[in-house]
């Protein structure tokens, strides 16, 4: 069995490229499972979809803890997101980025092959508006199978009743751009020795935690949620601020930061997500929502490695 855990954010097609895979699978004549994982339904917000492919009946139903094989979709991820746990030490780390293999290594520690390919750059290329269907024929490239054809008829069959066949044609370009961009390689093969779950970040988790054991208030790690945000955030001016702190209260995420002194001075936007619900709170107006490149976001620092 081979199992595969794509990572992405809300909207960048993490589901449907697996769908896609497994439909190249199936029409090779595989048993195929396809699954997303969804955390908060939001666009930008991390999500996982999940493959297992064997050539007999899949019996397991759970989450993809342990894959054989971790793509991502987008790359601020690695500094949000344990990508690389479960993944197996013989398994494959693929990345849509511009990055070299070594950066990425020493980013996410994993010791294993690694294949870097710019898919965003390949989609633009090809004409498609996602990196997923490139990613997808990188990623077949990367394994060796399944075949360039197999792939494109995966996708005539899962998305074909979906897109115009102009739109059609561009995702086909697309993952015949993700095919050319990585060197042939081979099947990824599946260990059968136990593997242990990645490494724990923060706080034990509640699983591990003794019976009767007490959660206390303040203790729970904080989410960097920075990466969420697609075009825009909270900006103050603080002059109209009148310390009500009501921004403070109904902010889920800790971005509100406070002085010593409990005034308010202004947001971490590491954590900000972008809900709005500060400006929706803020009696006077002070708090209102701008514009924001991407460019210009302040830049993650990886957690836990």
């Amino acid at each position: 069995m081979i199992e595969i855990r794509w990572h992405g954010r809300g909207g960048q097609g993490a589901k449907t490229v697996s769908q896609l895979w497994a439909a190249a699978l199936l029409e090779a004549g595989k048993w195929v499972q396809a699954f997303p994982e969804y955390g908060p339904e939001r666009s930008g917000a991390p999500v996982q979809a999940y493959n297992r492919s064997d050539d007999s009946a899949i019996r397991r139903r759970a989450a993809v803890t342990s894959p054989d094989v971790v793509v991502v979709l987008d790359p601020s991820l690695l500094a949000e997101v344990d990508v690389t746990a479960g993944l197996d030490p013989g398994g494959l780390l693929l990345v849509n980025t511009e990055e070299s293999v070594s950066a990425v290594r020493e980013r996410v520690g994993f010791e294993g092959r690694i294949v870097c390919v710019p898919g965003d750059r390949l989609a633009i290329g090809a004409g498609a508006t996602k990196a997923n269907v490139v990613v997808a024929g990188a990623l077949a490239k990367a394994l060796g199978d399944p075949p360039v054809a197999t792939l494109k008829e995966g996708a005539r069959i899962a998305l074909g009743g979906k897109l115009s066949p102009a739109a059609l044609a561009t995702t086909v370009a697309a993952i015949e751009a993700g095919y050319g961009a990585v060197s042939a390689g081979r099947c990824v093969p599946v260990s059968r020795t136990p593997r242990a779950d990645g490494p724990t970040r923060g706080l034990k988790r509640y699983r591990d935690l003794a019976v009767g054991a007490v959660v206390a208030a303040g203790t729970a790690g904080r989410t960097r949620t920075g990466g969420w945000r697609t075009g825009q955030r909270p900006d103050v001016e603080l002059r109209r601020c009148i310390n009500c702190l009501l921004c403070w209260v109904y902010c889920p995420d800790s971005a509100v930061e406070l002085s010593d002194e409990v005034v308010f001075v202004g947001f971490d936007y590491d954590l900000c997500k972008g809900c709005a619900l500060c400006v929706e709170a803020c009696p006077t107006g002070a708090i209102a929502m701008v514009a924001e490149s991407p460019a210009l976001r302040p830049g993650l620092a990886p957690q836990g490695k």
